[in-house]
């Protein structure tokens, strides 16, 4: 009963961490601009489990490249899992719960959504800004999905 208690205390421990991780991370400051019509190369960071650009992942994420002409980027999460029945019960239920994070540094702004558990997560780039912006989306404490966006224009 003990041993239950704690395993639930620390999911919910780690999941507020790594929320809060994904929330207060942005771009490195040594990101570039680049001229138009070449794409920057992918931090080879994005591409394994640890601390990349400011952001932890906690495995190798999926990465979903974003290039268009224009500063808005509206993203859509990669599937909606129910998220108001208990997917686990014990002394604490477990909900589905997914979030968007690295919204909101400095090089991002948000337009409209990108809330816990939202759907959509509408954000805008400088229009003069060319390198990959990572925008984090995750299911409870399952692998990470990657939005790299980059303004092609």
């Amino acid at each position: 009963m003990v041993a239950r208690e704690r395993r639930g205390r620390l999911v919910a421990l780690t999941a507020v961490l790594a929320g809060v991780s994904f929330l207060l991370a942005a771009p490195s400051e040594g990101a570039r601009a680049t001229p138009s019509g070449t794409r920057p190369p992918i931090p080879a960071c994005f591409k394994k489990a640890g601390y990349c650009e400011g952001l932890y992942f906690n495995a190798a994420p999926v990465l979903k490249e974003v290039v268009h002409s224009g500063a808005v980027f509206a993203l859509v999460a990669p599937h909606h899992p129910q998220t108001t029945k208990p997917v686990a019960n014990g002394e604490i239920p477990t909900y589905n719960h997914f979030s968007w994070g690295g919204v909101g540094g400095s090089f991002t702004a948000i337009v409209a959504g990108c809330a816990v558990n939202a759907d959509k997560c509408k954000v805008k780039l400088p229009a003069t800004f060319h390198d990959w912006v990572p925008v984090v989306w995750q299911l409870n404490n399952d692998r990470p999905v990657v939005f790299l966006l980059l303004n092609g224009s």
